[in-house]
């Protein structure tokens, strides 16, 4: 499963500068973000080409569709490196319609990507990407880094993909949050909202074959180089509230003829670290429905569903993850079927799974709370069952789809490296 998200699409850098022109706290100090030259060299330092980059300096700097006022200095730019003066306000909405505006890319045209990275020090950080397309295939990509001393960090992410024409039909989506919030007593708040939905229908002739893959990355810590979708140790710890809430949905559908085959697809993968002394709570909702209906016989449906991690270092925080699944084919056990569902987190505070399975009527359900949590249930065959991601039987897919059905590869995922780091912070 890709882990890392390629950097490209739209930047929106924004900067807090002293009244002298020198960079805060929160901007690496070897570049002087109030000069041409050092903005470049910093754009280039964070892997971005700043070729067609639009730099905004003033009070109140805006990129996106649609302009507060003349007070403000606004773009409708993909690509914005914003620099406020004086305690000044950045704002960024990466949406349809600003793509739409630039010419760039248009709600017809694939892929949609927001890249956006902010740097303040006591002003808020605003970021937004609100992508929505029927296209087959279709891309959409996000992703937010977020850096900030006193001031607040939000971030809100929307993606929705809906298809409902062709045999085959393939779909994914990609969201990256990289929060950092400082140490100090009175540090900013770091907020996230992830929805991510997909939703496939197809009746064509011919046969059928649907692929969904959604992943969501959240972190929220202190200060530091880092990779959203992986935890690091030992943490680099923030001081302000971290609230994250992430929704992932796939909805598959498919109608065929006597003559057809039918194959669905959906790999959903969440990941959360929050890493900070003051209060953190999270929210990870992961649901899967998969139905074929018609068909030769051939009829084909695979997962999984993966969440999530880490959480520390107060005691009130609150992590809980809602996993569903369900398969159905109208072959019943004739059907080649496979599914998990896999839930993990480690945190100082109370952490709840709940999951629940159905495949052609058989259903089973797991659940666990503490300090440490790691549950799964494994579908296969018509059944479900509960199962430990420590053992052999609770697995991952990691090759599905395409037509060699018969090699399919499943590792197991072993998961007390989590309850050990967990060990180490609280000693």
């Amino acid at each position: 499963m890709k882990r890392l998200l390629t950097l490209a699409g739209v930047i929106a850098v924004a900067a807090l500068i002293t009244s002298a022109g020198a960079a805060t706290s929160a901007t690496p100090k070897k570049f002087n973000l109030s000069t041409h030259s050092g903005a470049i060299k910093y754009l280039k330092s964070i892997g971005v080409d700043p070729k067609g980059v639009v730099i905004q300096r003033g009070a109140r700097n805006y990129a996106g569709p649609s302009c507060p006022g003349r007070r403000w200095r606004c773009t409708r730019a993909t690509r914005v490196f914003q620099i406020a003066a004086g305690g000044g306000t950045n704002q960024f909405v990466c949406s349809d319609a600003s793509q739409t505006a630039t010419s760039t890319v248009t709600s017809n045209t694939d892929p949609l990507d927001c890249e956006i990275t902010q740097i303040s020090s006591t002003a808020d950080n605003s970021a937004t990407c609100v992508e929505g397309e029927s296209t087959n295939p279709a891309t959409e990509t996000c992703v937010i880094v977020q850096t900030n001393s006193t001031g607040n960090n939000i971030a809100t992410v929307s993606q929705k993909i809906a298809q409902n024409s062709g045999a085959t039909q393939t779909a994914s989506q990609s969201s990256s949050i990289d929060q950092q919030n400082g140490s100090a007593a009175g540090s900013g708040a770091n907020t996230a909202t992830v929805t991510q939905a997909i939703n496939q229908n197809t009746s064509a002739a011919g046969d059928q074959m649907q692929t969904a893959n959604q992943t969501s990355c959240v972190k929220q810590h202190g200060v530091e180089v880092s990779d959203p979708c992986f935890d690091s140790f030992p943490p680099v710890l923030s001081s302000g509230v971290d609230s994250s809430d992430v929704t992932q949905t796939v909805n598959q559908n498919g109608s065929a003829n006597k003559k057809s085959s039918q194959t669905q697809n959906d790999d959903i993968t969440g990941h959360v670290t929050q890493q900070t002394t003051g209060l953190a709570t999270n929210q990870n909702t992961q649901s899967e429905h998969q139905n074929e209906v018609g068909g030769n016989g051939n009829q084909n449906q695979f997962g999984p569903l993966t969440c999530c991690t880490d959480q520390g270092s107060n005691p009130g925080d609150t992590y809980n993850i809602t996993q569903t699944a369900n398969q159905n084919a109208s072959s019943g056990p004739n059907a080649n079927q496979s599914d998990v569902l896999i839930g993990e987190c480690s945190t100082t505070g109370d952490c709840m799974v709940g999951q629940s399975a159905n495949e052609n009527g058989t259903s089973a359900k797991n659940s666990c709370t503490g300090m440490f949590c790691s549950v799964g249930i494994a579908c296969s065959a018509g059944e479900c069952a509960p199962c430990s991601p420590e053992e052999e039987g609770c697995f991952i897919c990691t090759e599905c789809g395409g037509p060699a059905f018969a090699t399919f590869r499943f590792d197991s995922r072993p998961v007390a490296f989590a309850a050990r780091r967990l060990l180490m912070r609280l000693h």
